[in-house]
């Protein structure tokens, strides 16, 4: 929230709080007692106090059981005394939520919700009373104006929230959340514990407030409890859910990006990176989410006097968090600091190896509890067997798509490389066979022969580059695909290329001649070209083509020469 914002909203409180508290004061309703047992509101407090200490946040809302002895100091002291308890629970909740300074403008803001919720559920209350039947009543309190009270205390609330998430937070979420029907069935029964707790302390005094004080306490405690169970199973199954997605046959980088498109949808994360882990002094940024701009791609080195938080997990393969900024701001990298309170970093394991560190950072203070944390540890084993089951079938997919001798691609890789290829108006692909190589086979030997194929094959990548792509098409051909090549530019680089192979030195180590000393080996090549589009309009046709040109029209003219389809 901008600071523009923040302070409207602590001007607009300062105007209206007082202003209504003060007019409040001297309304006839406002205070029931003609004189205040201070011992006995002393104690109402320390009780609210003490129950607000146990909050349930749903969706950023918090929510506890104060309303209950807030609605029996309402009707035992009246809608002032109510009011300025409220607001002193109110403080204790955000206190226990461990707030930042920078969500310190959520103070007045739930100060006025609160304010606006007494004011109008004490409002129905007294103007139900000539309403409400006499003989329908518990505990001396008219069912009636208990009702009425409790449905407008419900919905003022949960308007005002909308409408505060609507436009003030600017969310987007709808009015009947999980957060609206928990809090329907908080009031179901906060309220009549409050006329219960009312009851006893006009029956016994002070010792009627004790007793139902500990029921009270429990309930907050169990309820705590059991949304923290909640809440947790909530998380694992959202973590089951993307372990399911890592399961599949995916590469590295298809794991870390599901992973990280993932984890701030899951987690209440706006920043998320993934250093790769080398050694104790050696990190890499490799992944970098932030809200609102994704995933980005980084080969960042990290610094050696920003390493200090990545270091110290990796040293002592542990899990650290901080709540609070101050405590970590000055050990992350520059690429980290961005606005936010709450961080984690956690090591990533494969095989029991630390290959990576992942760091998560929250705007809001103490976001990553217990709960999370261990659920997050849980995610982290799942991600480490999922970047080792990416490892294995990228090992796969490579043994299946490289030739195992020359390291080129294979013509399946190749093949689908060239049904999948998009990318210019014109291409051109050249085959080139080597001329009478089963003479060299035959006269030096097969681990001969394959050297020379192996170093063909250096020799046709170092000359193509970038310029294109060289593949095996099998046994001693060679496939070498132009993007952006005419027929007359892949002519010529062709005629290169055919020169180049004719003029060098293949030098064999492994020959089966009687002599011990390496031999050299010369050759020549015969070289068939198609075009696309000239000569085709479907790209996969170049193949058939420029074998086509290579047999009949370089072979047959006597080989060592290059040769254009001519269909």
């Amino acid at each position: 929230m901008s600071k523009k914002k923040q302070m409207l909203i602590w001007l607009i409180w300062l105007l209206v709080w007082p202003t209504v508290l003060i007019w409040i004061y001297h309304q006839p309703f406002s205070i029931t007692v003609a004189m205040l047992d201070m011992t006995s509101l002393l104690t109402f407090f320390l009780i609210t106090i003490l129950v607000a200490l146990f909050p349930i946040q749903i969706n950023r809302t918090p929510i506890s059981l104060v309303n209950s002895i807030c609605f029996a100091i309402f009707i035992v002291y009246g809608l002032f005394v109510e009011i300025i308890v409220t607001q002193f629970a109110i403080l204790a909740v955000l206190i226990r939520l461990r707030i930042s300074k920078q969500e310190l403008y959520r103070l007045p803001i739930n100060s006025l919700l609160f304010l606006v919720v007494s004011l109008c559920s004490a409002v129905a209350f007294h103007i139900a009373a000539p309403l409400s039947l006499n003989n329908l009543k518990i505990f001396n309190y008219a069912v009636f104006q208990v009702f009425v009270y409790m449905f407008v205390f419900f919905i003022v609330n949960q308007l005002l929230l909308f409408l505060i998430k609507r436009f003030v937070y600017q969310q987007k979420e709808p009015l009947l959340t999980q957060g609206f029907f928990f809090s329907f069935i908080v009031i179901g029964y906060t309220l009549p514990i409050g006329m219960v707790l009312a009851y006893l302390y006009n029956v016994f005094s002070i010792i009627g407030v004790y007793v139902m004080a500990v029921p009270l306490l429990a309930i907050s405690i169990i309820l705590k409890l059991y949304y923290k169970s909640k809440e947790t199973n909530y998380y694992l199954s959202k973590v089951n859910h993307l372990a399911q997605q890592l399961t599949g046959q995916l590469s590295r980088d298809d794991v870390l990006d599901t992973f990280l498109n993932a984890l701030p949808h899951i987690f209440p994360a706006h920043l998320v990176a993934v250093y790769d882990a080398y050694s104790e002094t050696n990190f890499k940024l490799i992944r970098l989410f932030k809200a609102g701009q994704g995933v980005k791609y980084c080969s960042t080195p990290l610094g050696t006097n920003n390493k200090t938080l990545v270091q110290q997990v990796f040293k002592g393969d542990i899990v650290i968090s901080y709540r609070k900024r101050k405590a970590w701001a000055d050990r992350v990298p520059a690429e980290l600091l961005e606005p936010g309170e709450s961080i984690v970093a956690m090591p990533i394991k494969r095989n029991q190896q630390i290959v990576a560190i992942l760091i998560m950072i929250s705007g809001s203070r103490n976001a990553f509890s217990k709960p999370i944390i261990s659920v997050l540890q849980v995610l982290n084993t799942f991600f480490g067997i999922a970047l080792d089951n990416a490892k294995y079938y990228e090992d796969i997919q490579a043994d299946s798509q490289t030739d195992y001798l020359t390291n080129l691609p294979n013509l399946r890789h190749f093949q689908h490389y060239l049904s999948n290829y998009h990318g210019s108006i014109f291409s051109s692909l050249i085959i080139i066979d080597l001329d009478h190589f089963k003479l060299v086979n035959d006269r030096f030997g097969h681990e001969c022969g394959n050297e020379v194929l192996v170093k063909v094959a250096k020799l046709l990548r170092g000359s193509v580059g970038d310029r294109g792509m060289v593949a095996r098409y099998g046994g001693e051909e060679f496939i070498v695909f132009l993007p952006n090549y005419q027929l007359d530019a892949s002519q010529a680089f062709a005629d290169q290329l055919r020169k180049q192979i004719e003029q060098a030195d293949f030098i064999c180590e492994n020959h089966m001649l009687s002599q011990a000393e390496p031999v050299t080996i010369n050759i020549t090549a015969s070289l068939g070209i198609a075009n696309y589009p000239d000569q085709t309009e479907d790209i996969n046709e170049l193949i058939r083509l420029a074998d086509r040109a290579m047999y009949i029209g370089a072979k047959r003219s006597g080989r060592n020469t290059v040769a254009v389809y001519n269909g």
